[in-house]
């Protein structure tokens, strides 16, 4: 049996072909009402990202530069969960401004995929290492903790902070296929702090990517001089090919 569905369950390839059927089977209390146009250009984008290599426009990244309230977190959390079931990227970082905002989303990834048990079976586990003797072994769960997500059919997701960024936090081996960007700008953020923030990005995380990374960015604008205030507006020489929203 192909995919990550197991026998027996609902399946979800019938319902893949088209995001809309796809959100509400399998998120149907996020989802209550139809979805803004924003909404569906970032759906119809993401829903056709391939497993490797850029976005259906040949860009590698979507910025989102939607106002408070417009379901930015919303979005990228459920899309951070659509790349390994639909397009089937296996290695995401979640990065946010402050390692405690980044938990948070990784922590509210981990609540969505919990609810869809019934169609991604492995996905909704975690990763188990069993020591022992084959059919005696003790079984013991890998990673399904704040700031990191291992589920049974290997897709990873790490929760990363730009302070621990900063600081040089060790990263390990893995090289992620997409990161999303969350609310990496801060209002009160400094001119040094930015350009630390700037600095993570381009010199730690952006080159440790995969070849073939895609990078989804949402943030309402909230700062002149900030990282995705320079992205809107062209100053910005990372993510260089991408498409913005908003």
């Amino acid at each position: 049996f192909e995919g990550p569905w197991a026998p027996g369950q609902p399946d979800a390839r019938a319902i893949e072909p088209d995001w809309r059927p796809w959100l509400q089977a399998l998120f149907p209390s996020t989802f209550t009402a139809p979805l803004a146009s924003y909404h569906e250009e970032l759906w119809e984008w993401l829903w056709r990202v391939p497993a490797v290599g850029p976005g259906p426009d040949g860009h590698n990244t979507y910025v989102a530069i939607w106002g408070r309230g417009f379901g930015k977190s919303t979005m990228l959390e459920v899309g951070a969960i659509a790349l390994p079931a639909h397009s089937r990227r296996r290695y995401g970082w979640y990065i946010s401004s402050k390692q405690a905002q980044a938990d948070d989303h990784v922590g509210s990834i981990a609540a969505k995929l919990r609810e869809i048990g019934a169609h991604y079976p492995e996905l909704a586990a975690a990763k188990v290492e069993y020591v022992g003797a084959v059919g005696a072994g003790r079984g013991r769960q890998l990673a399904w903790r704040r700031n990191r997500i291992w589920t049974e059919d290997g897709f990873t997701i790490d929760a990363l902070g730009l302070d621990v960024a900063v600081r040089g936090a060790k990263l390990g081996d893995n090289r992620p296929d997409f990161m999303i960007f969350d609310d990496v700008d801060e209002e009160l953020d400094a001119e040094g702090t930015i350009e630390r923030k700037v600095v993570a990005i381009t010199r730690r995380l952006i080159p440790a990517a995969a070849p073939g990374c895609i990078f989804l960015v949402g943030q309402n604008l909230v700062h002149a001089n900030g990282i995705v205030s320079r992205l809107m507006d062209g100053r910005a020489t990372y993510l260089g090919s991408r498409t913005v929203s908003g």
